[in-house]
Order: C-alpha cells, then sequence, then structure tokens
C-alpha cells in the first residue's frame, strides 16, 4: 500500500517558472536548449542562487537582482493541488521532491503559504542530486523510512518517473489535481480487499 506521495514542486504544486522565464528572452527552440544548459548548476547547487542570477542576466543584458525578482514574480501556486495535498495529509505523508535552487525554493515555499506543508522537502540543489538520477529517489526513501513499493512520485516530467521506477517507485504523470484525486481513489480501491 503506498503510504508516501512524493510530490514535484513546479508544474505540480506551483506553476512551472524557468519555461515561462526563458520564452521572454529566447525564442522556443532556444529557450528549452539554453535552460537546461543554464539551470543544471543551480539545480545540482554548484553555485548559489545569486551567482545564477547573474549569470543569467548576462545573457540577457539585465542585472542578476532584476532577474531575481522577474523569478520571484513568477511563483504562483497551484491552489487545487495544495488544497489537495492538504486533503491527503490524513491518509498520507507527503513530501516534496524538487529540482530547484536550494534559496529559490524556499522562498516559493514562504511567498505561497506552505513552508509547513510537507512532512519533509528534498531539494536538488541541498542534495546535490537531480532528478532523474536515481540516488536523488534512494535519498527520498531514506528520509521517508519507505520501501520503493510504499511510495508514489508525482510529476509533470515523464524522464523523471522514470528516473523514480529505476529504483521501484510507480510514478504519476501530473496534469492536473482532479486527475491526481480520480487516480489515487482508484488506487486506493483496488488496494482494499
Amino acid at each position: 500500500m503506498k503510504n508516501v506521495l512524493l510530490f514535484d514542486c513546479f508544474g505540480v504544486v506551483m506553476r512551472e517558472v524557468a519555461p515561462y522565464w526563458f520564452r521572454r528572452y529566447y525564442t522556443a527552440e532556444e529557450a528549452d536548449r539554453i535552460k537546461e544548459e543554464m539551470m543544471h548548476d543551480g539545480d545540482v547547487g554548484a553555485v548559489p542562487d545569486d551567482v545564477l542570477y547573474r549569470r543569467l542576466g548576462a545573457t540577457v543584458g539585465v542585472p542578476g537582482e532584476t532577474i531575481r525578482r522577474e523569478w520571484e514574480d513568477l511563483v504562483i501556486p497551484n491552489a487545487d493541488t495544495i488544497a489537495l495535498i492538504r486533503e491527503l495529509k490524513s491518509r498520507y505523508r507527503v513530501a516534496l521532491l524538487s529540482n530547484a535552487m536550494s534559496e529559490y525554493l524556499r522562498y516559493a515555499l514562504k511567498k505561497c503559504g506552505i513552508e509547513d506543508l510537507f512532512d519533509f522537502t528534498v531539494v536538488s540543489a541541498e542534495v546535490k542530486l537531480v532528478k532523474p538520477d536515481p540516488a536523488i529517489f534512494k535519498f527520498a526513501l531514506e528520509r521517508a523510512g519507505v520501501d520503493a513499493k510504499n511510495a508514489l512520485m508525482i510529476d509533470d516530467v515523464q524522464k523523471n518517473l522514470d528516473g523514480a521506477k529505476t529504483v521501484g517507485i510507480d510514478g504519476y504523470l501530473f496534469r492536473d489535481a482532479a486527475g491526481l484525486r480520480t487516480f489515487l481513489a482508484q488506487d486506493a480501491g483496488k488496494q482494499t480487499p
């Protein structure tokens, strides 16, 4: 039986940020490529947030502090998902497992008023591992103190779910809170004798 739900942050609990920001300054084709190149160092904790903002700013001719404010302004909670997580807390342990810069993610949680929503949080920059690396999922399982069969990863990126599957964690490809609610109800029904 699943008793731990691992939620991705951006694209699930909150709206995506990086794709919106990169598309402000780059074409769609450039945005995805440059996002992958630029964000990795921040996501894996190789550079602090302010250094990444300065690097991003240098590529578009804008001061790093302006970039920080732009990113902060793009933090928008997914109210339906947050409401669902609040309901689910009575039946599951819930955790956040996100590829993100540490300071930025902590800011986003505070801005959305959900710093205490999760039983624990795993931030890629803090553990120096990024999804879909199986090691980050193993880390989350150890932190939760559960076997993989007892956890479910909820993410909006298939390759991250594929990474979770390599260590035995089932996944749910998130599109909206209503779909997740239906999935969990059906899954609970399958597990009841």
